[in-house]
């Protein structure tokens, strides 16, 4: 009846007679609608000789003078893919002319009809539908979509499972033939795992729809083979399926036996995380402009339109993300820019109710020193989206790779990404078995050598306590790619000199690994620097760390930055929010300076909070045994002291009327800037309570 095309610029037309050179070297779509009304498409290659409407057709196409009824899936949808498991799903699509008409979907096994739904094209000629009941991990099945008495749409071979978005820029696009360990021919024993590639477009807005990738495997979703994972070219190319996605899913789909996995690759080399934002994402942060790229787009929201916008619909597992080497010189704005992403990405996708938040997997950037200074920022820039519910990060800083032929910044090591990223997500979702071992330690505590509080004047060294997953004692080890390494361990090597920092008011000045006994870790100043002196101890903040503590599984501890406000200059408020059982509420909380002594003239605020009658947040503070603070909201307590003043510990009495609602959760967080920015000072869960009432809770010490 009638044929369209459509290239990476948009509709081409029924009849094209625009110049060939615009569509030379690109891949142009036929979508044919014959008798049966079945929707057929037609992929070819345009080279730059051979006119577009004759290298598949004699001549030009006529015109179709009554088009029929007509009505498809998104591109996202199709034989061998995966649809998320346990939970609400979506099948959608477009029609060109069956306005208003009723859709059904059906999903069926071989004994019949598994799930159903119906819906209706709206005047914009989209349509979805939401089938119930939720479907259980299992396939294969077959799924229909009808209107009017016609089967518009057949899927063949869909299994139910988990399905993941994998995002970012160049090292996600990295291909598993550049990985250094893995043997291909394994993606031949993986036949529930099923991969889809979204094809690199770019627009100004959202399109109708989005475009399956032009892996060499063919169609829109194709079960993992060594042919679809890594093709038959050469090491170098890029066209093939993302190796930290892959080895992802793998991974996930081994610890989960029979559940099939699904994964979609959306990524791009060279790009900003403003480009991946949503209008909305980059309107919550004061959001820089992306520096000028030869390669890669630099609008804001570009690849959110073409790319992940299309497919919000689409129920998912969990994202998977790699990206921040070209936000590596706007570390700060990051610190905004990558959690508003989170937070939006999060709440766009359908997922299951047992998994809110949306768990989000980021990768921290490898170590390199390709590209100057700024990964070392960036890395801690992205501890910001840490902080949010359902976050977890998956180590990379050790896994660096000068010797890389795709460049520093590309190292070989996906194999090992994919893996941490998996356990890290089985962890986040309660899937891995217990007792396994799924990141490297994390910084506890900060106290003074002499123990004292206050410090001693003459102390010049800091004891961390670190906690966390491993066994064993710590060790120091050199990292993948290290040059001088850890040789020997002590202070004086050169591979030790800086990995531990201290930042002072005049600046940065080294710090020196004294010693490491089980999970604790002394280190000493230079000589002349106090505790009193430093503001911020910083670990591993270098592009490329040349060694790094580890546990006895062989995970390192990530970078991080500490402020010292108790050992240095003083914060001027503090906050302290708890978790309760339906309010907070407090008698009294009272706070210590260096010297032990009960901290006087501190005010209170409850922002955000709702307090009955007479018992505001300044109830909290005001030394009376008779008045107690109530807030209905669990917002936080912010307690501002009369002046600067250095904090040792802290203290609480619990009210009189309700044991279920005594603090037994809580962080304690402080600010140098007025409140603007809080860093936390303390956490504390499951502290156990007496039943007696008026209890005052022990002195906890910072």
């Amino acid at each position: 009846v009638g044929c369209e095309a459509y290239s990476s610029g948009g509709t081409v037309g029924h009849n094209p007679v625009a110049p060939v050179a615009k569509y030379r070297d690109t891949r142009v779509r036929f979508y044919c609608e014959g008798a049966m009304r079945s929707r057929m498409r037609h992929e070819l290659d345009v080279d730059s000789t051979t006119p577009f409407r004759r290298q598949r057709f004699g001549s030009a196409i006529p015109e179709p003078l009554s088009p029929p009824p007509s009505l498809w899936l998104s591109n996202a949808f199709g034989d061998h893919m995966v649809l998320q498991r346990d939970g609400p799903y979506s099948i959608f699509g477009w029609s060109s002319n069956l306005v208003n008409a009723a859709v059904a979907v059906e999903v069926s096994d071989q004994h019949g009809r598994v799930s159903f739904g119906s819906g209706t094209v709206q005047a914009s000629g989209r349509w979805q539908v939401s089938p119930s009941p939720a479907v259980g991990a299992g396939g294969p099945f077959s799924v229909s979509v009808s209107a009017e008495g016609v089967t518009f749409a057949h899927l063949s071979d869909v299994h139910f499972g988990d399905v993941f978005l994998c995002a970012g820029q160049s090292n996600m696009q990295f291909p598993a033939t550049g990985d250094l360990t893995y043997n291909c021919s394994e993606a031949t024993q993986l036949p529930l795992v099923r991969l889809f590639q979204v094809q690199r477009t770019s627009e100004r807005r959202v399109p109708q729809d989005v475009e399956p990738g032009v892996a060499q495997y063919g169609g829109a979703w194709a079960v993992s083979s060594e042919e679809a994972v890594c093709g038959e070219m050469e090491t170098h190319t890029w066209h093939y399926f993302s190796a930290v996605c892959f080895f992802f899913g793998a991974e996930v789909q081994r610890a989960l036996g029979d559940v099939p996995v699904g994964l979609v690759e959306a990524d791009w080399g060279g790009t900003a995380v403003q480009v991946w934002q949503s209008p909305a994402a980059v309107a919550a942060c004061n959001t820089p402009p992306v520096h000028p790229s030869p390669w890669a787009p630099t609008d804001y929201s570009a690849l959110w339109h073409t790319m992940v916008a299309p497919l919000a619909e689409l129920a998912l597992s969990g994202i998977v993300w790699y990206q921040g080497e070209s936000n590596a010189r706007q570390a700060q704005a990051y610190r905004c820019m990558f959690p508003a992403l989170v937070r939006d990405w999060q709440g766009r996708f359908p997922h299951a109710a047992s998994q809110t938040p949306l768990p989000f997997i980021y990768v921290e950037l490898a170590g390199t020193t390709h590209m100057g200074e700024g990964f070392a920022d960036l890395r801690l820039a992205q501890l910001a989206a840490l902080a949010l519910p359902g976050v977890a990060r998956a180590t990379a800083v050790d896994l660096a790779d000068p010797a890389s032929p795709y460049s520093a910044i590309h190292p070989r090591w996906k194999l090992d990404i994919g893996r941490r990223a998996a356990l890290q997500y089985l962890h986040l979702t309660r899937q891995l078995p217990s007792g396994t071992v799924f990141e490297g330690p994390s910084l506890h505590t900060v106290t003074s050598i002499s123990g004292d509080l206050p410090p001693l004047p003459s102390d010049g060294q800091v004891v961390l306590r670190l906690s966390g997953e491993g066994s064993g004692e710590l060790s120091l080890r050199g990292t993948r790619g290290c040059t001088s390494c850890c040789a020997g361990g002590k202070s004086s090597d050169q591979g030790t000199a800086g990995l531990f920092v201290v930042r002072l008011a005049d600046g940065e000045h080294t710090a020196y690994l004294e010693s490491i006994s089980g999970w604790s870790v002394v280190v000493s100043f230079s000589i002349g620097i106090t505790v009193y002196d430093v503001e911020e101890l910083l670990y591993a903040h270098t592009n490329q760390p040349e060694c790094l503590l580890y546990n006895a599984e062989g995970f390192p501890m990530s970078p991080f930055a500490v402020a010292m406000p108790q050992l240095a200059s003083a914060p001027s408020s503090l906050k302290q929010g708890t978790q309760l059982h339906s309010h907070s509420r407090l008698e009294e909380i009272m706070l210590y300076d260096v010297f032990g002594q009960l901290m006087s003239n501190v005010a209170a605020s409850n922002p955000y909070g709702d307090n009955p009658a007479g018992q505001g947040p300044d109830q909290a503070v005001d030394g009376s045994g008779e008045t107690k603070w109530v807030d209905r909201n669990h917002g936080p307590l912010v307690l501002q002291p009369a002046e600067a003043t250095l904090l040792s510990a802290y203290s609480w009495v619990t009210a009189d009327d309700c044991p279920s609602r005594d603090p037994v959760s809580w962080y304690l967080e402080a600010s140098r800037d007025g409140g603007a920015t809080f860093w936390q000072l303390d956490h504390r869960r499951d502290v156990p309570v007496t039943e007696t009432r008026k209890w005052t809770a022990g002195v906890y010490f910072i």
